[in-house]
């Protein structure tokens, strides 16, 4: 039974910028972090989880279905939950498009509403970084993190996917399933 989501992906520029963050964090901190590896950045829009394989044609021709103009997104600030003091999760916030994200993440819940699909609760969208497991040596992320910010770029997002997670031993590998083309601006055609 394949696990899936549904997710917006990032350039290649934002999967350079990103992976030299979590580097320079991991040789910054002693805490025991799950970082986020090279080729896995997105944005979340709707976590589906286990479906039936029967289901998964049905699940791409509802998400066909949405019809979405592309729209410019750009990373913002690095961000602790709960707190810089105790954090669980580093991640960048989405500083330019964050409405339009999640009113995109409201289109998918929408038509995954017919298949009982967890809500989104407090939806923010977000890069996640890491998972923190456990702080060590008295690890100190604000001073870690300190000059980690940057002017990032503008990102047109101009699609999103249905992805599937599978657990290896060597971690997730994230498949893109299918590629949903969102429409441009210009004349109301979709992106190819």
């Amino acid at each position: 039974m394949p696990k899936l989501f549904v997710g917006i992906p990032v350039s290649e520029e934002y999967e350079a910028r990103l992976n030299s963050m979590v580097e320079t964090l991991r040789g910054r901190l002693r805490s025991r972090v799950s970082w986020t590896k090279p080729g896995k950045w997105h944005v979340t829009l709707q976590f589906l989880g286990k479906v039936d394989e029967e289901k998964v044609d049905e699940i791409r021709d509802a998400l066909r279905l949405i019809e979405f103009l592309d729209f410019p997104m750009r990373a913002g600030s690095l961000e602790y939950i709960p707190n810089v003091h105790g954090p669980r999760i580093l991640w960048m916030d989405i500083k330019e498009g964050a409405e339009t994200c999640i009113e995109l993440a409201e289109a998918v819940e929408e038509v995954m509403a017919a298949f009982d699909f967890k809500q989104n609760e407090n939806f923010k969208p977000h890069l996640t970084l890491g998972r923190v497991k456990q702080i060590e040596g008295g690890d100190d992320f604000g001073v870690a993190c300190a000059g980690l910010l940057q002017a990032w770029p503008v990102l047109q997002v101009e699609s999103f996917c249905l992805y599937k997670s599978e657990q290896t031993a060597e971690g997730h590998i994230y498949t893109v399933v299918e590629e949903f083309p969102l429409w441009m601006d210009s004349g109301l055609i979709p992106i190819r």
